[in-house]
């Protein structure tokens, strides 16, 4: 079963395409109303294909046309990204999966620059294809319309069918819900009264829709970002604006307040802080703020960070946005600043685990050792914290604190003692403890 999953791109193709392309990990590319086209230089060596500078094309026709400039005061939808990803059970080889590609873009967006780059570097390493379409028609200069996500879905299950690959059924699974109440025996209950082409399960609708935990955790990742890098909630709203999540207020009537999240230009898909973990409530983040001692990482990390988010936002890199999110989370959880802290905790955390006397313990600081392996890998690779811990910055007296510190310095105290006797600590001074 072929899962198409769209993603709406507002900036130039040249991210998207560096990103596809990089290290030479593209399997193969397909290019429609291009320099090269598929259906006009079939028979030609592909080699010639490595001569296509297609963001570049794309951007001059989208320039051309001005379908680049904001539209109707929101930012224009410059690409959008749809991903092909065939199940696993469906043993679709990159053959199989150019055909099928090439046929559902000819048949539904035949009018549209097109770039078909084909990746097997996930985990299963199945291909999938990543399909850029241009915003532009080259027929009329209008921007395009997108069509219906679900009807884009339907029509290649349609097309997934026809090849004799898995797809998405009309039916209910008998064991699915209401399903389940409506089968009598064997025989799976049927739609009745929906006139829709394919009834979707829950489960399915979750899939086809990038999945309620998908999208839910593609919120969280972005949010975890915002409120570890933030100060204040203005710095927290304009990260999460960087990263193109909107924040509003819940309804006045419910029992508490709370703030909604939505990623931009859909909506629709909004879930509520609390409901992403009670640290991501409105309540939690704002006495997060007003604390000076929570855990955040210096400016000049902040920045490192926030610019390897904005671009994977740009072009929709889910992976490293969580790698990202859970390193920041890992770091404050820990206290590392630097990559030198990373060994410091490592080693806390075997000489603990020597003292633990349930298996369970074991696996469990196991698990902590190996994130924290894994986060420092991460930062290493791409040059996030420095090797050391920052110093900190010499604390600043006020002038009442000069004048005690100066009296107590005549009596035979260093500063550092005088500040042990304020906090009700009677240590004598260095001088005496080294008698």
């Amino acid at each position: 079963m072929p899962i198409l999953k769209p993603i709406a791109g507002h900036t130039s193709t040249a991210r998207i395409e560096a990103y596809l392309e990089k290290n030479g990990r593209a399997l193969a590319r397909d290019f429609y109303n291009l320099s090269w086209d598929e259906n006009q230089m079939a028979g030609y060596d592909e080699a010639m294909k490595d001569g296509v500078h297609w963001s570049r094309e794309m951007d001059e026709l989208r320039a051309s046309y001005g379908n680049d400039l904001p539209h109707g005061g929101r930012r224009a939808r410059t690409f959008v990204h749809y991903v092909m990803s065939p199940t696993p059970e469906d043993n679709l080889n990159l053959e199989q999966l150019r055909e099928l590609s090439r046929a559902w873009v000819q048949k539904y967006l035949p009018d549209y620059q097109a770039a078909i780059i084909y990746h097997d570097d996930n985990q299963n390493g199945i291909p999938h294809a990543h399909i850029v379409i241009n915003n532009t028609n080259v027929v009329t200069g209008l921007r395009i319309q997108i069509p219906n996500p679900f009807e884009l879905n339907r029509g290649l299950q349609d097309m997934a069918k026809q090849r004799g690959f898995g797809y998405l059924r009309d039916e209910v699974d008998a064991d699915d819900g209401f399903g389940k109440l409506a089968s009598k025996g064997d025989e799976p209950a049927t739609l009745g009264l929906s006139k829709q082409e394919y009834y979707l399960s829950r489960a399915e609708r979750r899939v086809l829709e990038s999945g309620e935990y998908s999208w839910v955790n593609d919120i969280r990742d972005r949010v975890s970002m915002a409120k570890n890098l933030a100060r204040n909630e203005s710095e927290f709203r304009q990260i999460l604006d960087m990263l193109e999540v909107d924040v509003d207020d819940n309804s006045p009537k419910a029992n508490r307040a709370d703030w909604i999240y939505s990623l931009r230009d859909q909506g629709a898909r909004r879930v509520g802080g609390e409901r992403l973990g009670y640290t991501f409530g409105k309540e939690a983040l704002q006495s997060r703020f007003a604390r000076s001692s929570a855990a955040r990482p210096t400016i000049a990390a902040s920045k490192n960070f926030m610019a390897i988010a904005v671009q994977a936002t740009e072009i929709n890199d889910l992976v490293e946005l969580h790698n990202l999110a859970f390193t920041l989370e890992l770091n404050g959880r820990y206290g590392i600043a630097g990559i030198d802290d990373y060994a410091r905790r490592i080693s806390s955390l075997e000489s603990k685990r020597e003292h633990v006397e349930t298996p369970r313990q074991k696996d469990r600081i196991t698990a902590q050792i190996t994130q924290l392996e894994q986060a420092r890998e991460f930062v290493r690779e791409k040059a996030l914290l420095p090797q050391q811990r920052p110093a900190r910055p010499k604390r600043q007296l006020t002038p009442a604190q000069k004048k005690v510190a100066a009296q107590r310095n005549q009596a035979g105290y260093t500063y550092g003692d005088a500040r042990h006797i304020d906090r009700g600590y009677d240590q004598p001074s260095r001088d005496s403890r080294s008698r």
